[in-house]
């Protein structure tokens, strides 16, 4: 995982244990919350065009 992306992760996970009332048992929700929601706001890779082989 890139750095900037983890840090990006890390921060987004600290918000939402702040916004939760900052529970001690919820670290790992709380960073695949955060997971989801960067990765829902990345653009998505574009897919390459398919070469069509002719026989």
């Amino acid at each position: 995982m890139k750095v900037e992306l983890q840090q990006t992760i890390q921060q987004k996970a600290y918000e939402i244990w702040l916004a939760d009332g900052q529970p001690d048992d919820r670290a790992l929700e709380h960073w695949l919350q955060a997971e989801r929601e960067v990765d829902a706001g990345l653009p998505k890779p574009k897919r390459r065009p398919q070469i069509k082989k002719s026989n």
